[in-house]
């Protein structure tokens, strides 16, 4: 019977471990979304108008592609912490769960 018992309790200790180890998103992405936005210049229709013009647009192009692939990092970040905190709860309550049943079991012996 003590044995039941101190394995109960362990088990109830492991499992409050468990869930408080269990990984949360962050919430918040590492590095901060870029906002500069690249100017476009106008030199009086000549060729240097279309050479800035195209690189504003290709810098900006680079911008966009970074947020979205920060967004999408982030998204990804949370996801997977979700995931790995619902196995976290599993476990402990399956940990729980064995340990009361074996504490059932030991009962019913003795009775």
């Amino acid at each position: 019977m003590a044995v039941a018992v101190l394995v109960l309790v362990a088990s109830l200790v492991s499992a409050v471990v468990l869930i408080a180890a269990a990984p949360s998103p962050s919430g918040s992405p590492d590095a901060d979304l870029l906002s500069q936005e690249i100017d476009y210049g106008f030199y009086g229709g000549d060729a240097y108008t279309g050479i800035q013009n195209a690189a504003a647009d290709t810098g900006n192009a680079v911008v966009a592609g970074g947020n979205a692939t920060l967004e999408l990092l982030t998204e990804l970040d949370e996801a997977s912490a979700e995931r790995w905190a619902h196995l976290y709860r599993g476990l402990a309550a399956m940990l729980v769960l064995a340990a009361v049943a074996n504490l059932g079991r030991t009962l019913q012996r003795r009775s």
